[in-house]
């Protein structure tokens, strides 16, 4: 297999098995981002897939066996049809029996464009663990970033991954609102990701249903940054 362009997977994936299936982003107009600026995107063929899985068995033989989680590498996998994201999943278990976690980054309008019987679908098959760039909980934050989307579209889908048992891990940038709106950011962000103000008087629990929270302290690049920032 040729991949073009870095392979980029979240740090607690250390130890995951990685598997292309695409390359570049759908979107790749984040205004913080850069990591897959000139690299189109492009579904990867189930032929080279496959061709790929198949030298892995040929290699490692019954190490192969061990392997219980699988990480598609791409800047948002999950644009991928059901069906073809379902393609895929049938292979990695033909090379990789024991496989039960495939997990992946995931745009929130690429959960959108699913129906909820393919979010059924794909949590049968495994699809677990989804990254998610919520990065703010506020809108015009989200408008200066280029997300795409409003955090009310982020919390909509996150809603009907929790509904059929599909974990995800969101994403969140600290500082993206600019000097002094820290706090308001922050507020913001946590009033996303929780029931109301009071989280403790709902037991504690989130109700966007989030495995984990990670922060990063990225910025948009200059030409994207508004003058009030």
């Amino acid at each position: 297999m040729t991949y073009n362009g870095t392979i980029y997977r979240p740090p607690v994936e250390a130890n995951t098995f990685l598997l292309p299936v695409t390359e570049g982003c759908t979107h790749n107009s984040c205004s913080f981002c850069n990591m897959y600026q000139d690299i189109p995107f492009r579904m990867l063929p189930l032929s080279e897939v496959e061709d790929y899985l198949q030298e892995v068995k040929e290699s490692y033989g019954r190490y192969c066996e061990r392997i219980q989680r699988v990480y598609l590498v791409g800047a948002d996998p999950f644009a991928l049809s059901a069906r073809n994201l379902l393609e895929r999943i049938d292979l990695i278990k033909q090379y990789l029996p024991n496989a039960s976690v495939i997990t992946m980054y995931a745009r929130t309008d690429n959960i959108a464009s699913k129906s909820d019987e393919d979010l059924k679908m794909l949590k049968e098959a495994g699809v677990d663990d989804l990254y998610i760039g919520v990065e703010c909980g506020l809108n015009d934050v989200l408008e200066n970033l280029n997300k795409g989307y409003s955090a009310e579209d982020t919390k909509e889908q996150c809603l009907r991954l929790n509904a059929v048992g599909i974990w995800h891990c969101d994403l969140l940038m600290l500082g993206t609102a600019g000097k002094g709106r820290g706090l308001e950011c922050g507020r913001a962000s946590a009033a996303l990701e929780i029931f109301g103000s009071q989280p403790e008087e709902h037991g504690g629990f989130h109700e966007l249903h989030c495995r984990l929270y990670r922060g990063s302290g990225h910025r948009a690049f200059p030409e994207y940054e508004r003058k009030a920032v």
